[in-house]
C-alpha cells in the first residue's frame, strides 16, 4: 500500500470510530402515493413555483396540487429520472433520451417541451439514455447523462456538449463554480469550454465521485465509491465518515449549516452532522430511496418506489413507539431527576431524558406490575396509582382495593396534602411520618374525576367525565361529608356531560361540549381563549396547559393545539395520524411537550423549532372545463376572462389547495357572483359544476381554509356566457322593430278583411250547430246502443229484443208476411260450468254467440234471452225457413265450440195483439221437445210436423 493512500485509510478509520449514532425517535412523517396507473416506482421530486409536487415516474412526470394526481406523458417512453426548480421558478426534466421545459399552458395543464433534439447528431443513434442530474450555473442549465454532458440557456437554445469516455460522476455549483466529476481524471472546473482538474480534485480521479454537495465557499462535501464521506476543503480532505453506512447513500441534500441528508438504498434517510460526523438514522420504510430535495420550508422530500416523503426539520415532533420499549397507552408522563416516567396500560415505562429526548429505549420499571394511570413522585415516599388501588415503592398498598384511582396532584397550598381523583369521586391524602395514607375517600359522588384543580389546601375544582364540575370544601373533619357545589347552568353542561377544569395565566377555565367557560371569580363566562374555541370541532372538550414563555397548549381525545408567544392558536396537524386517543399532555421544565395516545408516545423538541419560513401554499384554480353535450370536454384558459357559448354545456371548475404539511384535507367554498346569494357549504370537495347560466358577465370565487384554522383569499375567474345571435341587443332590437312593422301590416290586413271575417263566421256558426247536433244523434246512438247491448256476449240484450220483436211484428202486419222466432238453449250448460269453471262458461257462451251471428243475415237480430238461452228474430222466414235456419246454426256451433245448442222454431203471420207472446210460447214448446228428444236439434212448432234434429 502506497504511503499516501495507507494514511488516507488511517484517518478515515479514525474518523469513521469517531463518529457518533444519536439514539432518536421516529419523526412525525406525511407520505404521498399517487393513486394514478403508474408503474409504482419515483425517482426524482420537485416543487414548482406555485407549490405544486412533481413527480418522476416511469413514462411519465407525475403532478398532485393536494387533491388529485395527474399524468403527464413523456415525449418518448423512458424514466424521468431527474427535476430541478431552478432560481427563476422554472421547472426542468431529465429522462430517456430526452430533456427539457415543463411549461404551464394557460388552461392551467402542463407539457413537456424537450430541447434534446439540437444534440441528436452529437450523441448519434445510440442516443445518451438517462439524465441523472440538473444543476442550474449562471444564465445555463446543464443535463448530466452517464457520458455526456448538455448545456442550454433558459429557452432551451443549445450552448454546450461534453462528452466523458470513462462516463460522468456528481455536477454541483460550488464557489460561483460548476464542478463535475470525470471519472478516471477527478474532480474539475468548468474554465472556459473546458474542464481543468481543483486543487484536491485529483484525489478522486480513481475512485467516482457520486454526489457532489457544496456547504459553502470553502468545503465541499463528497461521497465516493470507496464508499465514503469526505470534506474537500482548500486541496485538502477532511475523512467524515467512512465505510458502514456510507454504502447506502445515493443521492443527498444540504438540509442547513451543520446537517446533510443522504437517502439510502434500503429505506433510510441518514442525517450527518458535518462538524460532528454524527450520525442519524430515520426509517421512512424498505425501498430504494432516489431522490432528496430540500423543500422552500426547510422540510425534506424524499422520492422512493412508494411515493414522496416529507420530513419537517429541523425535527420538531417525533415519536416514540414498540421499537423504542414502549408498551399500552400511555396515561400519564412524567420527568423525574434526568429520567421520564411513563404511566401506561403495561405498567411504568422509564428511561433517562437528556436536551433531545430519550437516551435509550424505555425499559418497565419491575417495582410497579400491571396498569398504570399515575404517579405521585416523592423519592422513596412516591405512591403510583394502578388499576385498583393506591402502591408505595415497595408494593405495599394504601387504602381500599377498590379505590380505582385515575389521577394524583399534589396540593399546592399544603405539601403534606395530595388530591385523588377515582372512577366513583375523590379522595385526600395525607403525608405522615410513614408516608402517605388515605385520609378520607369520598367515593360516593358517582363521577369519574380525571381533572383537578386545588384552590386551597382543603378546596379543589373537579372536572368529571360523566358528572359535570364540581366544586369541594373539605370539612375540619375530612373524613365527614364534603360540601359540594356545582355550576351546570353556567357553563352549560347537564347532571351527565363532560368538563374539564384547567388553569392557564393563573385563570381557571372550564371546558364542556359547549364551549370554553372562564371563572372571574363570582360565576363562569363564556371565553373564547384568544381564538381557541373557534378551532374546537363540535361538542370538543379540551384540557389546557402552561407553556413557555407565555405559550400554551390544549388536547382532546382527538387533537392538540399549540398557542405561541403572541397567544395565537393553531391546531398541531403533524399529529393528525391515527395513533390512537390521545390521552395525556405534559409540558417538561425545558418547554419540550409529550403527548401521550394509545399507542405512541409524541415528543416535541421546543429546541429544534425555529421561525418557520413563508407560507407557500396558496389556493388555485385548478382548471374549468366546458362539458359540452356530445360528452366531450374541452378546457378553458384561466387568465383573463373565460368565455362560453349559451347552452354549449355544463361548466366545472376544479380547484386545489396544496400545503405538505397539513395531514386532513383542506375545505372549499365556491360562489358565483351575480347567481348565488350565498357561498356553497364548507366541504373537501374540490369540483364545482354549473349548468345553463343565463347570457351575463359572472366571477367565479372560491375560497378555502385548512384544519388548523388557516384561511385562504378568495380566487377569482371572470366569465363570460355569450347569448345566442338571436338573443343579442342589436338582433333583439331589429327583431322588435321587424316585429312592430309586421304588426301594423298584419293590423291592416285585418281591418280589410273584417266584414268578410264576421260572414264567414256567420256560416261557421250554423255549421258548428249542424256537426254539434250530428255529434250528439251520433253520441245517442251509441249510448242506446250500449243500453241494448249484452255486456258478455256482446249481441243484443232483452230489452233490444222486445223492442225489435215488436216492431217486425208491426211491420209484418202491414205486408202480411211471416215473423220468425228461434229460441237456442246451450245444452247442459250447468255441469259444463261446473266441470270446467264460470270462465270458461262465460267464453262458451261467447262462442255460442259469436257463432249465431256469423250465421244469419243482418236483417236477424240475435239476442241473449237470459243465462245460457238466445232468442233470434228472423223477418219475412216461415217456419220451414226457420227449420233450415235452425239445422245451420246448431251445426256451426257444435263446430266451432265446446258446447251444443238445441233449438226452438216458430213462424207466424202476425194478426191483432198478442203475437209476440204466441211466438215465444210455441218456440218455448219447440225447444222443451228438442231437449226431451237428444239436444243439439231443432224442432218446430207444434202446428206443423216436427222437423228432424241436426244430430
Amino acid at each position: 500500500m502506497r504511503p499516501g493512500v495507507a494514511s488516507r485509510a488511517f484517518a478515515a478509520a479514525v474518523f469513521w470510530l469517531c463518529a457518533t449514532t444519536l439514539w432518536a425517535a421516529t419523526p412525525l412523517l406525511t407520505r404521498f402515493t399517487p393513486d394514478i396507473d403508474v408503474f409504482p416506482q419515483y425517482f426524482a421530486v420537485a416543487r414548482s413555483s406555485d407549490g405544486l409536487l412533481y413527480v418522476g415516474a416511469d413514462n411519465a412526470v407525475l403532478r398532485f396540487d393536494g387533491v388529485r394526481w395527474e399524468s403527464i406523458a413523456l415525449p418518448r417512453p423512458g424514466v424521468v429520472r431527474a427535476l430541478r426548480r431552478d432560481s427563476h421558478g422554472r421547472l426542468w426534466f431529465g429522462a430517456t433520451d430526452c430533456f427539457g421545459r415543463i411549461e404551464r399552458t394557460t388552461e392551467g395543464r402542463d407539457r413537456l417541451v424537450d430541447y434534446s433534439a439540437a444534440f441528436a447528431a452529437d450523441v448519434g443513434a445510440q442516443g445518451f439514455v438517462d439524465i441523472w442530474d440538473i444543476v442550474e450555473h449562471g444564465d445555463s442549465m446543464y443535463f448530466r447523462a452517464l457520458r455526456w454532458l448538455f448545456e442550454v440557456d433558459a429557452g432551451g437554445r443549445r450552448l454546450g456538449i461534453w462528452h466523458a469516455p470513462n462516463r460522468f460522476g456528481g455536477i454541483v455549483e460550488h464557489a460561483g463554480e460548476l464542478v463535475v466529476n470525470w471519472r478516471g481524471e477527478g474532480l474539475k472546473r468548468r474554465v472556459g469550454e473546458t474542464f481543468e482538474l481543483i486543487p484536491g480534485g485529483a484525489e478522486f480521479a480513481t475512485e467516482p465521485a457520486f454526489a457532489l454537495l457544496s456547504l459553502d465557499d470553502r468545503r465541499l462535501l463528497v461521497h465516493d465509491q470507496t464508499p465514503r464521506l469526505v470534506i474537500l476543503e482548500n486541496g485538502r480532505v477532511k475523512p467524515l465518515l467512512g465505510d458502514g453506512d456510507t454504502r447506502h447513500f445515493n443521492d443527498g441534500a444540504v438540509l442547513d449549516a451543520e446537517h446533510v441528508a443522504y437517502a439510502g438504498d434500503d429505506g433510510v434517510l441518514r442525517v450527518v452532522n458535518v462538524n460532528t460526523a454524527a450520525l442519524r438514522r430515520i426509517n421512512l420504510g424498505t425501498t430504494f430511496q432516489t431522490d432528496v430535495v430540500v423543500d422552500q420550508d426547510g422540510a425534506v422530500l424524499v422520492a422512493d418506489d412508494g411515493g414522496v416523503v416529507r420530513l419537517p426539520w429541523p425535527v420538531a415532533w417525533s415519536a416514540y413507539g414498540t421499537d423504542d420499549g414502549i408498551r399500552g397507552g400511555v396515561h400519564e408522563m412524567q420527568y423525574d431527576r434526568g429520567e421520564l416516567w411513563l404511566m401506561s396500560a403495561m405498567g411504568v415505562l422509564r428511561a433517562p431524558w437528556g436536551d433531545h429526548g430519550a437516551a435509550q429505549a424505555f425499559v418497565a420499571d419491575q417495582n410497579y406490575e400491571g396498569e398504570a394511570w399515575s404517579r405521585l413522585p416523592d423519592g422513596e415516599a412516591s405512591l403510583l396509582a394502578d388499576s385498583y388501588s393506591l402502591k408505595r415503592n415497595d408494593g405495599t398498598r394504601i387504602g381500599p382495593d377498590d379505590l380505582y384511582p385515575r389521577l394524583l396532584l399534589r396540593s399546592r397550598f399544603d405539601p403534606a396534602r395530595a388530591w385523588v381523583g377515582t372512577e366513583s369521586g375523590f379522595g385526600l391524602l395525607r403525608r405522615e411520618a410513614g408516608g402517605w395514607q388515605l385520609a378520607a375517600p369520598h367515593t360516593e359522588l358517582q363521577a369519574r374525576v380525571l381533572s383537578i384543580v386545588d384552590s386551597a389546601a382543603d378546596a379543589a375544582w373537579l372536572g368529571s367525565e360523566d358528572r359535570g364540575l364540581m366544586r369541594v370544601q373539605i370539612s375540619a373533619d375530612p373524613a365527614q361529608p364534603p360540601r359540594i357545589e356545582r355550576f351546570t347552568e353556567q357553563i352549560s353542561v347537564g347532571e351527565q356531560g363532560p368538563a374539564t377544569v384547567s388553569e392557564l395565566g393563573g385563570v381557571l377555565y372550564v371546558s364542556t361540549e359547549l364551549g370554553l367557560f372562564r371563572w372571574d371569580g363570582a360565576q363562569f363566562v363564556a371565553d373564547p381563549l384568544d381564538g381557541l374555541a373557534a378551532l374546537l370541532q363540535p361538542k370538543e372538550v379540551v384540557s389546557l396547559s402552561e407553556g413557555v414563555n407565555g405559550g400554551g397548549w390544549a388536547f382532546s381525545y382527538r387533537s392538540v393545539y399549540q398557542r405561541d408567544a403572541g397567544r395565537q392558536w393553531r391546531r398541531v396537524d403533524s399529529l393528525d395520524r391515527g395513533s390512537g386517543a390521545i390521552a395525556a399532555l405534559a409540558v417538561l421544565p425545558d418547554g419540550d411537550v409529550l403527548v401521550g395516545s394509545g399507542s405512541q408516545l409524541l415528543h416535541y423538541d421546543a429546541a429544534a423549532v425555529r421561525e418557520e419560513r413563508p407560507q407557500e401554499a396558496r389556493l388555485r384554480l385548478h382548471s374549468l372545463e366546458l362539458q359540452q353535450r356530445d360528452g366531450v370536454s374541452r378546457a378553458l384558459p384561466l387568465s383573463g376572462r373565460a368565455e362560453v357559448d349559451y347552452g354549449a354545456g355544463s361548466l366545472l371548475f376544479r380547484v386545489a389547495l396544496l400545503d405538505l404539511r397539513l395531514t386532513a384535507p383542506p375545505q372549499f367554498q365556491a360562489r358565483i357572483a351575480g347567481l348565488d346569494e350565498h357561498w356553497s357549504d364548507w366541504s373537501p370537495r374540490a369540483e364545482f359544476s354549473y349548468a345553463q347560466l343565463p347570457p351575463a358577465d359572472y366571477r367565479f370565487e372560491v375560497r378555502a381554509r385548512t384544519s388548523n384554522g388557516q384561511e385562504f383569499a378568495p380566487q377569482v375567474l371572470d366569465l363570460r356566457v355569450v347569448p345566442r345571435w338571436y338573443q343579442r341587443a342589436g338582433v333583439q332590437l331589429l327583431l322588435a322593430l321587424l316585429a312592430i312593422m309586421a304588426a301594423a301590416f298584419v293590423l291592416s290586413l285585418g281591418l280589410r278583411a273584417r266584414i268578410h271575417r264576421l260572414d264567414v263566421r256567420n256560416q261557421q256558426l250554423q255549421a258548428l250547430v249542424r256537426a254539434h247536433t250530428a255529434e250528439l244523434e251520433q253520441a245517442n246512438m251509441t249510448l242506446r246502443d250500449l243500453a241494448e247491448r249484452d255486456g258478455l256476449t256482446g249481441v243484443a240484450n232483452r230489452r233490444r229484443f222486445d223492442a225489435f220483436l215488436a216492431s217486425v211484428l208491426d211491420a209484418a202486419a202491414c205486408t202480411r208476411r211471416p215473423v220468425a222466432v228461434l229460441l237456442a238453449d246451450v245444452d247442459r250448460f250447468k255441469a259444463y260450468n261446473d266441470a270446467h269453471g264460470h270462465l270458461a262458461g262465460d267464453n262458451a257462451l261467447r262462442c255460442v254467440a259469436a257463432a249465431l251471428l256469423r250465421g244469419v243475415r243482418e236483417n236477424t237480430l240475435v239476442a241473449r234471452f237470459g243465462g245460457e238461452e238466445f232468442c233470434l228474430v228472423v223477418p219475412h222466414c216461415d217456419l220451414a225457413a226457420a227449420g233450415e235456419l235452425g239445422k245451420r246454426l246448431c251445426l256451426a256451433v257444435a263446430e266451432a265450440c265446446d258446447v251444443t245448442i238445441s233449438i226452438g222454431a216458430a213462424a207466424l203471420v202476425p194478426e191483432g195483439s198478442g203475437a209476440a207472446e204466441t211466438l215465444l210460447a210455441q218456440a218455448d214448446a219447440a225447444l222443451y221437445r228438442a231437449k226431451d228428444e237428444g239436444r243439439n236439434r231443432v224442432a218446430l212448432a207444434s202446428s206443423f210436423d216436427p222437423a228432424e234434429g241436426a244430430a
